[in-house]
């Protein structure tokens, strides 16, 4: 044997010449530790099943980036937003809440000022 190395795609080629099948077989959960699937699996549904907030803030379009914006309402945790954001719209949302429709976008609290109804960016934004 010379000290030259394998070529990979060669080292490949032999691998799985020499390879042998294994079965598949069903096991409850807590016993497949240290297994692989022997085909892809899909999730039934999604979780979260809807965006949610992860910090309290605006929910806002990002297209309507830098604002001003008209607060239309808010979304608190554990209920659907009764509104939707449209244009130069703004909705108060909290931790955890549910994004209203028309949002696609979360703007920290600390970043934008509150005055007389109107929103306006003050931080570095999204």
């Amino acid at each position: 044997m010379s000290g030259d190395l394998l070529p990979v795609a060669e080292a490949q080629t032999r691998l799985l010449a020499i390879r042998e099948p294994i079965g598949t077989e069903i096991v409850a959960l807590s016993s497949c530790l240290g297994r692989y699937l022997s085909h892809d699996i899909l999730a039934l549904r999604d979780q979260p099943p809807a965006p949610l907030s992860a910090m309290d803030g605006y929910a806002i379009r990002f297209s309507d980036l830098p604002g001003p914006w008209i607060v239309n309402g808010e979304a608190a945790a554990g209920a659907a937003p009764a509104l939707t954001v449209g244009a130069g719209e703004a909705m108060r949302i909290f931790t955890g809440a549910m994004l209203p429709k028309g949002a696609d976008t979360v703007v920290v609290q600390e970043d934008v000022a509150f005055t007389d109804g109107r929103l306006a960016l003050i931080g570095d934004g999204p």
